[in-house]
């Protein structure tokens, strides 16, 4: 499966010729494709009026959707439909993701793809990933609050033949490095395996050094919270190999075989969770203290210039909410009108996707859980 990754975000950004159509959709029934297929048909129905309202004829809205209702009769691309599915759709550009992530179904045309409700996979309280580490391999997991799924990573190392070179010692990953626990206990060992736990230790590091580029390489750019799973010894060995900013203290512990991956979500969530409440809340908590230094604003024409330069580090925006203008790149103004016209976008939707290219953190929030009373808040870097 494939990752959402901010690369996407900046590809969809750029990619679409007008006009765009954007389509966000439900699994209504996962595991019986032909509910799928019934929903996704009805939405593009939906689609080809807002285009025909667009002033667009009827061929020309036959081409832009030819492969669009290609997949109508895809009977694999149905039957591995997860939770959600997005599809982005102009005149020389056409992409599909597959997400745990359900989505509301809405279809939207515009100059622009409608990216807003991809922000929960690509911001600060909405995906994790648990890396599981086993005398069986490495498993690599995607999650959000409602779901998760194993991702198949050609580039991580699935032992430690592969990985090394060489066959692992005696005993590979079956016995205690002497250590610490999490609860603070010693590790127990006896002399005779006390002469090889060392030596093992550094090949248990070699071999998470390798596992560690192969997750770098594959999660860069991202900033989606790592939970480790494994028995307790390996934790502070894989800390010393990991060089990902965002693997959290806590982990699981135990053998990750032994749990299902809806076991390892569900647990891998309960941690993550806390972790996101806590970000979150410590920032709106900035926000509050440095309102009124300049450092901070609720302006929206300020945050969209902000946003554009890569100003913004983090910023809250209200969900279900819609502020129509027009941003010129050249002179940075920032033009808002009161109801949608022609050639008009969505200044909250241009906000966070330019926070999220830049690096920044997007928080998208409940009018009532807002720390300002504006439908943005941010936070400048400067």
């Amino acid at each position: 499966m494939k990752i959402l990754t901010r690369d996407d975000l900046k590809n969809l950004l750029e990619e679409g010729q007008k006009p765009c159509l954007s389509l966000y959709m439900t699994n209504p029934a996962p595991g019986d494709p032909r509910q799928a297929q019934i929903r996704f048909k009805s939405l593009l129905q939906n689609g080809e009026k807002a285009l025909k309202d667009l002033g667009m004829k009827d061929q020309e809205i036959d081409n832009l959707l030819t492969q669009a209702k290609a997949l109508l009769s895809n009977s694999v691309f149905w039957q591995n439909l997860e939770n959600g599915l997005a599809m982005f759709v102009s005149s020389q550009f056409f992409e599909t993701f597959n997400e745990p992530f359900p989505f509301s179904d809405i279809v939207v045309t515009g100059e622009n793809f409608y990216l807003k409700p991809l922000f929960p996979l690509l911001s600060g309280d909405g995906k994790f990933f648990i890396l599981g580490l086993s005398q069986k391999g490495v498993r690599l997991l995607e999650g959000t609050r409602t779901s998760i799924r194993e991702l198949n990573v050609e580039n991580l190392p699935q032992n430690v033949t592969e990985a090394l070179g060489f066959d692992s010692p005696e005993r590979q990953l079956q016995y205690p490095v002497i250590g610490y626990s999490p609860s603070g206990m010693k590790g127990t060992v006896t002399r005779g395996q006390a002469m090889g736990a060392e030596v093992e230790k550094k090949y248990i590091l070699k071999y998470f050094q390798t596992i560690d580029k192969g997750i770098s390489d594959l999660l860069e750019g991202e900033h989606a919270p790592l939970v480790l799973a494994g028995v307790d010894y390996l934790h502070p060995i894989y800390k010393e190999a990991n060089t990902y900013a965002d693997l959290l203290e806590e982990g699981i512990y135990g053998n990750p075989d032994t749990f299902s991956t809806q076991e390892l979500g569900e647990k891998g969530w309960e941690i993550a969770h806390i972790h996101f409440k806590k970000e979150e809340k410590t920032l709106a908590e900035r926000y509050v203290e440095m309102k009124g230094t300049g450092k901070t604003s609720c302006d929206v024409e300020e945050t969209t210039r902000a946003a554009f330069t890569g100003k913004v580090d983090t910023v809250f925006v209200a969900l279900n909410h819609q502020i129509w203008g027009t941003f010129d790149e050249k002179t940075l103004h920032t033009t808002i009108h009161s109801e949608k016209q022609v050639g008009d976008i969505d200044l909250l939707d241009f906000i966070a996707s330019h926070t999220l290219l830049r690096g920044g953190r997007v928080y998208a929030l409940l009018p009532e859980h807002m720390p300002d009373t504006s439908s943005v808040a941010s936070l400048f870097r400067f």
